[in-house]
C-alpha cells in the first residue's frame, strides 16, 4: 500500500494506511503486505507511530524546480 500526501502528514495517516492494509489482508489472507507513506514531512507523532509497525515505512519527497528562459 502506498499512501501519498501533499505537504506534511500528521498521525492520522498511519491509521488510514493501516486500515487499507487491513482491508487488503482480509481479501488476501496469505499476502505479505507492506505500507509506504510518502509526504514532504511528518509530524513527531506519525514518526513515533510508524516505528511501532515493522512493515510500515515513511518516505519524504522533495521537489526542485528550475526555470529557463524560452529561446
Amino acid at each position: 500500500v502506498i499512501e501519498l500526501k501533499a505537504g506534511k502528514a500528521d498521525s492520522r495517516v498511519i491509521g488510514q494506511t493501516l486500515g487499507y492494509m487491513g482491508d487488503l489482508q482480509e481479501e488476501e489472507p496469505e499476502a505479505r503486505l507492506r505500507g509506504i507513506i510518502v509526504a514532504h514531512d511528518f509530524d513527531t507523532r506519525s514518526r513515533s507511530a510508524a516505528r511501532a509497525v515493522p512493515n510500515l515505512s515513511l518516505r519524504r519527497y522533495a521537489i526542485h524546480f528550475t526555470f529557463h528562459p524560452q529561446a
